[in-house]
């Protein structure tokens, strides 16, 4: 592959990789592979592209024995570890000073003779909880929507192929590959995926009629255009096979569907649908339609005493403010229609859906309250923001409670700018132009229960990108009863709601978002072994080409090589302090400290004495 275009600017690279196809889509895959690559899947005008970047790559002078074992195994049948090591080098490819960045290593492209439009993969979420599929934690599953109209879902060896390896691995996902076929002649609009164990007395009957292999999980599949279809796959340990009831439901749409998201908990089968009316609804295509108790996360096992035709219902109906406004003297109200919805994900572990409109409005629906709890409408954002320059006046504003309207807003510099700026401007223009829009949402301690989920958000609005570290934290900030304004005006702003700036795109437009997985590594970890909330590194996917924004985490390690420590004695590291604190500091972090103040360091944590003024503010 071509050498990629490197910028710097502030801590950040932006890696530029040009393509001569053009690009749909393109998503991260959850996993990493056996030799530390992280997972790079492109939707192309005539198939799909599977980039490795980074990691250990293959040995230049591997045997010939190790190479025909390779070719003689088939995609199924994995080798061993030992063999997968000894395929690869020790270490990683050292890395410049200067840009430090990965390369791609290996690259396979399966070609399936039209243009991939959507690209669906499973999170990491339903990886962790599926621990009995083994086809989940050695394969990549990717499902794509295509032009001509088919749904295909396909397997890839987790390893990267070898150089004699690629183009029989390509030509075996194109003949394994399950292809759908949609009752729609429109093209698909929204795609999502879920994977999700199944118990041994729910899938007993099916695994007896195969006896090539059992089944250790399904794969739910929807998809939307002017209809909802929903099918569903069997996972093996010999890949994808269709199920008896392969298609589960096909359900007509009062407008075409814009977006659709399966629930994120592993215990859930509810979704979302997003239609370019301006309306969310959620559906759970296992609960009966004779029930009536209201959404929960436990609807999700498949009733044996019901048939696939009597399970499937509308749960909730969510709908947006109205673009043309009923009060508005100038108005016509024939023309009122409802803000179209340009994308919609599910939000603080299912609690919440964040919708992202067509003017730049972003909100947040709260779906564990109700109107009467907060005396407010029902399709009313409890929190919501705008991007882009339209924006007015108040970048992020939670929907205040009865009782607190009489609060007035503080002035500070950031409010004060803010309102500055729109006193002597005029109107927001309308939007003649379509705009283009999403919302990518990734669970940071996904993985780790012991510890709360944290969301990471990225959303972008034609060419400008924002981001939200932490959803959890500025949710609560944003709707915390003990602000003045429940955390309206540029309160939030800094801290949680940070925009992308510098970003080239070469006069071209934006198709798609993700988000690279989360360092694991103890460089990531802070003193008190949460992960730092900083921003995660971005692929941006434009019309000819793949960005990379990666943040520079500190000098690399080869720069030290070859210079001198000015001294032998090691500095205590921000964990010593910590671990003294709480009784727990072993002997090797006593030394640290010890030698650290015997050579006049000050101890980490540590607040410096104040003095004078300050000294007499402190002793009251």
């Amino acid at each position: 592959m071509d050498r990629p275009k490197v910028a710097r600017r502030e801590r950040r690279l932006y890696i530029s990789h040009d393509s001569t196809e053009q690009i749909y889509c393109a998503t991260t895959y959850p996993l990493i592979a056996p030799n530390n690559s992280s997972i790079i899947v492109q939707g192309h005008a005539d198939g799909v592209r599977i980039s490795w970047r980074g990691g250990r790559p293959r040995k230049s002078h591997t045997s010939s024995h190790i190479d025909v074992i390779m070719i003689n195994d088939s995609d199924d049948d994995q080798p061993s570890k030992d063999n997968d090591d000894a395929c690869y080098e020790d270490e990683e490819q050292e890395l410049d000073p200067d840009c430090p960045y990965p390369s791609i290593v290996h690259s396979l492209k399966v070609e399936l003779g039209c243009a991939v439009t959507k690209v669906a993969v499973p999170s990491l979420a339903e990886i962790t909880a599926a621990q009995g599929v083994h086809l989940l934690k050695t394969h990549i599953l990717i499902v794509v929507a295509c032009a001509d109209g088919m749904i295909r879902a396909f397997t890839i060896p987790l390893s990267p192929p070898s150089d004699r390896d690629i183009r029989r691995r390509a030509e075996d996902c194109k003949k394994q590959a399950v292809i759908l076929k949609s009752k729609t002649s429109t093209s698909v609009s929204g795609l999502a995926i879920k994977t999700r164990r199944v118990t041994s007395d729910a899938h007993q009957t099916r695994s007896r009629s195969r006896s090539q292999a059992a089944t250790e999980g399904e794969l739910l599949i929807a998809s939307t255009s002017s209809r909802l279809n929903i099918w569903r796959l069997s996972l093996t340990s010999d890949g994808l096979q269709a199920a008896e009831q392969q298609f589960l439901q096909n359900l007509p749409l009062s407008a075409a569907g814009s977006r659709c998201s399966f629930h994120p908990s592993p215990r859930s089968t509810q979704m979302l649908v997003a239609s370019y009316d301006g309306t969310v609804r959620l559906y759970d295509p296992f609960s009966p339609k004779s029930s009536l108790h209201g959404p929960s996360s436990r609807d999700s096992a498949l009733p044996v005493a019901y048939s696939s035709a009597d399970l499937g219902r509308w749960v909730m109906n969510y709908h947006t403010e109205f673009q043309c406004l009923k009060d508005d003297p100038l108005a016509n109200p024939v023309l009122a229609r409802r803000k179209r919805i340009l994308d919609a994900k599910w939000v603080l572990n299912g609690k919440g859906v964040l919708v992202l409109l067509e003017d730049g409005e972003w909100g947040i629906w709260d779906l564990m309250t109700f109107p009467q709890s907060v005396n407010r409408p029902l399709d009313n954002f409890l929190l919501q923001g705008f991007l882009g320059s339209t924006a007015p006046s108040d970048t992020a504003t939670a929907i205040l409670k009865s009782g607190d309207s009489h609060r007035l807003a503080p002035m500070t510099p950031n409010t004060r700018k803010t309102k500055s700026a729109h006193l002597f401007s005029g109107p927001s223009k309308a939007i003649s132009v379509s705009s283009t829009g999403g919302i990518s949402i990734s669970s940071t301690n996904a993985h780790n229960t012991s510890q709360p989920i944290e969301e990471s958000v990225v959303m972008w609005y034609n060419s400008d990108i924002y981001t939200i570290n932490n959803l959890t934290s500025f949710y609560q900030r944003g709707t915390s009863k003990g602000t003045a304004t429940g955390g309206a005006l540029g309160s939030l702003y800094a801290p949680g709601l940070t925009q992308i700036h510098d970003l080239n795109l070469h006069s071209e437009s934006i198709t798609s978002v993700s988000q690279f997985q989360a360092l694991s590594t103890s460089a990531a970890l802070s003193s008190f072994g949460q992960m730092n909330l900083q921003q995660r590194d971005l692929l941006i996917a434009t019309d000819h080409r793949i960005t990379i924004i990666q943040n520079q985490r500190g000098a690399a390690t080869s720069r030290q090589l070859f210079q001198q420590p000015p001294a032998a004695v090691e500095r205590p590291t921000p964990n010593d302090q910590a671990m003294l604190d709480v009784g727990m500091l072993d002997l090797g972090g006593m030394d640290r400290m010890l030698d650290s103040m015997a050579n006049g360091g000050e101890i980490i944590g540590m607040r410096p004495r104040k003095v004078g003024f300050a000294g007499q503010m402190l002793q009251s």
